[in-house]
């Protein structure tokens, strides 16, 4: 499907945008509206639900022209399921006290690296849209 593999890009644009824009508004002035956008909860949990569902479904759904069932949209699939996780968690996590200790751990773990996780979000849906018929990507 077509219009799965453009939601697929678009959405790993937009997941990787509002995870990395406090660095991208830091470094190009002229995406402050960027930070507006981001910090709204409603979007924020959008974005990152389109993404870890579309994720899903890459993983189930072949793109047009692909030859190899999983393997074809298999980079894209995971990055959005990561994205879209991250964007979920990040948006719906409560207050450190009341937050179980196995979840503070994770929490410590991964966020750090919303940045370069929502830059390489941002690379690979550029490199899909970019090179289609690429297996693994």
């Amino acid at each position: 499907m077509a219009q799965l593999y453009m939601l697929s890009i678009l959405s790993l644009l937009s997941a990787g945008l509002i995870l990395s824009s406090d660095y991208l508004v830091e470094r190009m002035e002229w995406l402050t509206g960027l930070s507006d956008i981001a910090g709204r909860r409603n979007i924020r949990l959008t974005v990152g639900g389109i993404a870890a569902v579309v994720g899903f479904l890459k993983l189930i759904v072949r793109s047009p022209g692909e030859t190899v069932p999983v393997a074809g949209d298999l980079l894209p699939a995971l990055a959005g399921l990561a994205l879209g996780g991250l964007l979920l968690v990040d948006t719906l996590r409560v207050p450190k006290e009341e937050e179980p200790q196995a979840v503070d751990k994770v929490t410590r773990a991964v966020m750090p690296y919303r940045t370069p996780l929502g830059i390489g979000g941002m690379v690979i849906a550029a490199v899909h849209f970019l090179l289609p018929a690429v297996t693994i990507l």
